[in-house]
């Protein structure tokens, strides 16, 4: 039985609004500019809204937290390539557009999502953006997921991107296509790199070292290039293979107030293990000392903007056993650690 959604007054429709999943309020939005203010009305304050272009269609997530772990299913529009005369309208982004509803089995994560003609996929990234800034009254963090070529060069429709995650399954990532892109998106507070890399190394002044978040995974060959050239915040490194000579020279510029001028945390896990000698060399070298309790805090906060910080790390990083250094002629100081698969550094203001 349907309901009359429309024909109650105005609080009982915003009552109803506030059950729904983020997926449905999506669904209401479509179905009218009238129920779209009605939702806009609702007020809600995200904290980052994230879209992941696919080649078969484009999905978006919210947040109302920092935490990537937090984003729920918000809307899928995938793409069909033949228009039957019983497709119906949705209103998206002010305009009408012909599209299928599909249901999926329960146990989805999102159970339903809507297709449109594939002749559309130009148009409806650009409405899809214009509907959601037009959903959302106060303006949440946007962040981009580039899953393959073609639609890197798409998605200069979507504004005000601060957070960008390349993650090309079919595909490899050239450094001169990345580094043009980049050219369109100057502003970038940080960036994550899942795919892997070819291409000539990165120009010294490539945008991409502007980035305050650098996330890399794999790309074994490329490590000693970011670190070296590497002027941001947050440098992440996953299941990547390093030169532990590398390392040293990093710590060894920090110290000497040679480079790494903003640097706060360098993370680094690698699939084959950190010798045992590496642990020994700083120790005598940089001096490592226990930590006292006093000379800087227990806890290191990630910075939750970074694209891909979880949050299992909310709470903070608990540097208790974490050995210290300071810079030359009683700079700032910094913690480091060494396991068997993983090295960190951070650097207390």
């Amino acid at each position: 039985m349907s309901l009359p959604f429309l024909k109650f007054p105005w609080l009982i429709q915003l009552d109803i609004l506030k059950q729904l999943e983020p997926h449905e309020l999506f669904l209401m939005s479509v179905c009218s500019e009238k129920v779209k203010k009605l939702v806009r009305s609702l007020n809600l304050k995200l904290n980052k809204i994230k879209y992941a272009l696919h080649e078969s269609g484009t999905q978006v997530f919210i947040g109302y937290q920092e935490y990537d772990q937090t984003l729920e299913y918000f809307a899928v529009l995938y793409y069909y390539s033949s228009i039957d005369s019983k497709d119906k309208s949705i209103n998206l982004g002010g305009n009408k557009m012909r599209h299928r509803f599909h249901k999926r089995p329960p146990n989805f994560a999102m159970p339903y999502y809507l297709s449109i003609p594939v002749l559309e996929d130009n148009r409806v990234l650009k409405l899809a953006h214009r509907h959601m800034t037009d959903l959302f009254r106060y303006k949440p963090r946007v962040q981009l997921v580039i899953c393959c070529i073609a639609t890197m060069f798409k998605s200069h429709v979507i504004k005000d991107v601060t957070d960008i995650s390349f993650c090309l399954k079919k595909a490899e990532l050239d450094t001169r296509v990345l580094e043009q892109f980049l050219i369109t998106r100057p502003v970038q507070q940080s960036i994550q790199i899942l795919s892997k890399l070819t291409g000539p190394p990165f120009r010294k002044d490539s945008r991409i070292w502007e980035a305050k978040g650098l996330s890399i995974n794999g790309n074994d060959d490329r490590a000693a290039e970011i670190m070296e050239n590497f002027r941001g915040h947050h440098l992440i490194f996953i299941d990547v293979d390093w030169n532990l000579k590398d390392w040293e020279q990093v710590m060894r510029k920090w110290k000497r107030r040679e480079a790494y001028h903003d640097l706060k945390a360098i993370s680094a896990r690698t699939p084959n293990g950190v010798e045992h000698w590496f642990r020994e060399n700083i120790l005598v070298e940089f001096q490592l000392k226990e930590w006292d309790g006093l000379r800087r805090p227990r806890c290191h906060m990630e910075d939750p903007n970074i694209i891909n910080i979880q949050s299992d790390v909310a709470q903070g990083i608990d540097c208790t056993n974490w050995l210290d250094m300071q810079q030359d002629g009683g700079g700032k100081w910094a913690s480091v650690v060494v396991t068997e698969k993983l090295i960190g550094f951070v650097v207390w203001d």
